[in-house]
């Protein structure tokens, strides 16, 4: 098995996790509404208790899901495991359908088959190609990159918020919290492999600044999540709109911070698949939730 076919598996096994522990992060998040009455002294609607540990256990599946980050950055192409990111969808689905019980349809299931073509193609792409040395990362340009995001990530999330609707509030948070969140396995690969460093930590000074800034990354992602799902936008139009900027940026982020680099033939047949994938899947919410208005 080549290395990147080793980093696309780690991105699946690690893309059923994170979507299984965010829509119990969703599940639960109304538990602190009754947290936030008792403080400022009002009467709880209801109880919520069993809420709170759903919406724990949410946390611990999300956070403890970056151990299949560090195992993939030691062993290829960091866009080959983001990319992989879509197949949890399915999980998400189920789980929604089944214990959350929204409403699912055939577009949804549709969405969800493309997306798994896709990632037979980017499965394709990995078992082909040679994995890239995150030890030729070019710093400086991935700091302005972050520089970058940084500043758009409040012009962006104002949009959403004061579109006046919910589905645009939850496509705007969506995409920028998914972009950040895609600085955070560039990161630690980054910071594993800087100087060319042989093991799964990293082994200088700066090598451990971008290995801790990866952490920061994910954390400002889970910020604007729940920031977006306090405001009682639903996962099922938060969460496909995360996945395009997880899925797609970090090969946008790779051409810029690493010479030499481009993607492979199948490697964008897939990336464009797995988008066409999450479009299907959330089209008719998007014309359906433009009538939306947001409630405070």
């Amino acid at each position: 098995m080549s290395n990147n076919l080793i980093v696309a598996c780690l991105g699946i096994i690690f893309s059923c996790v994170v979507h299984i522990g965010r829509s119990l992060q969703r599940m639960g998040i109304h538990s602190f509404d009754s947290l936030r009455d008792h403080v400022s002294g009002k009467k709880a609607k209801q109880k919520t208790s069993g809420k709170h540990t759903i919406y724990i256990l949410g946390l611990v599946l999300t956070n403890m899901s970056f151990i299949f980050v560090v195992l993939a950055g030691k062993f290829g192409t960091m866009s080959f495991f983001t990319a992989m990111y879509g197949v949890g969808m399915l999980p998400m689905l189920l789980f929604t359908k089944f214990v959350m019980k929204e409403k699912t349809t055939v577009q949804n299931w549709v969405g969800i088959f493309i997306i798994i073509l896709g990632c037979f193609f980017i499965g394709i792409a990995a078992s082909n190609s040679e994995a890239v040395d995150m030890g030729l990362v070019n710093a400086k340009y991935l700091i302005y990159t972050i520089i970058v995001i940084a500043l758009i990530t409040p012009v962006v999330i104002n949009i959403g918020k004061k579109s006046g609707h919910i589905f645009k509030d939850a496509m705007a948070a969506g995409l920028i919290s998914g972009l950040i969140a895609s600085l955070d396995p560039l990161l630690k690969a980054t910071g594993q492999n800087f100087s060319n460093s042989g093991g799964f930590l990293p082994s200088n000074l700066p090598g451990w600044l971008f290995f801790m800034l990866s952490f920061l990354s994910t954390t400002a992602a889970l910020l604007v999540t729940q920031y977006a799902y306090s405001r009682r936008v639903n996962a099922s139009q938060f969460i496909p709109h995360f996945n395009v900027t997880f899925i797609s940026m970090p090969i946008i982020i790779q051409i810029i911070i690493l010479p030499d680099y481009f993607p492979g033939k199948f490697e964008i047949i897939g990336i464009i698949t797995i988008i066409l994938g999450i479009i299907v899947f959330s089209e008719k919410e998007l014309r359906s939730a433009g009538r939306s208005e947001i409630i405070i």
